[in-house]
């Protein structure tokens, strides 16, 4: 790896620099910096793993159904394309980017899902933290579905932690999880979501293309 190479990775993992697109496009760049951006977050979550939970109401809020589909697959999705996706595809307003961003990582204040009292789960909070600005960054340089992969991946990860230690109530995966009629409807909204995005995406790349042609041509003629 030489110098010119150290130097776009610090450049993109810098969080001044989130709101631009990744020095290098290839995906093989994309998925390393995927895995330091996600591994620091793995090593936070080991680090705050002993951080308490600030509970302050003992009565249960609600109950969500946990099952290995819907948190390792269908609310990672979700959470990309709204918080991300959408945003990054309809506007370039960096403060208004920014915004709807950050309210992902306040909202794993509230986690796990099965919330039993008005809880702060502050470990959930800190360990979004490092992958933040990843978020905005792939999802800004037109590689959402990476971010994606990685997401599901480490839902996948933290879930399995969570039933092994019995710290979440999970159901198992098999033909009961899909008669909660919450199922269908969230994976309605996720089937809608991924075609919205992929249009606004491919829209958005368009206009880019056109803008550009006409700056070259433009420039050309003076």
């Amino acid at each position: 790896m030489n110098k010119h190479q150290i130097n776009n990775i610090i450049y993109d993992l810098n969080p001044k620099n989130c709101l631009s697109k990744f020095q290098n496009p290839s995906l093989r760049y994309a998925f390393f910096l995927a895995g330091i951006s996600y591994g620091i977050t793995i090593l936070v979550s080991i680090l705050t793993h002993d951080l308490p939970s600030v509970s302050f109401h003992k009565e249960a809020l609600f109950e969500i159904p946990v099952t290995a589909f819907n948190t390792t697959v269908l609310i990672p999705i979700l959470e990309e394309i709204f918080f991300f996706g959408i945003p990054i595809s309809t506007t370039n307003n960096p403060i208004g980017i920014f915004v709807i961003g950050i309210i992902w990582p306040i909202l794993h204040l509230f986690s796990p899902l099965n919330v039993e009292s008005y809880s702060l789960s502050l470990n959930a909070f800190f360990a979004t933290l490092p992958v933040l600005f990843f978020h905005f960054k792939v999802w800004k340089s037109g590689l959402g579905w990476v971010s994606i992969i990685f997401h599901c991946g480490y839902n996948t990860l933290i879930q399995s932690f969570r039933c092994g230690q019995y710290i979440t109530t999970c159901s198992e995966f098999n033909e009961n999880n899909f008669e909660f009629p919450e199922f269908y409807i969230l994976l309605g909204i996720t089937i809608l979501s991924i075609c919205i995005v992929y249009f606004l995406q491919r829209k958005k790349e368009e206009d880019e293309y056109i803008e550009k042609v006409l700056r070259d041509k433009s420039l050309k003629n003076n």
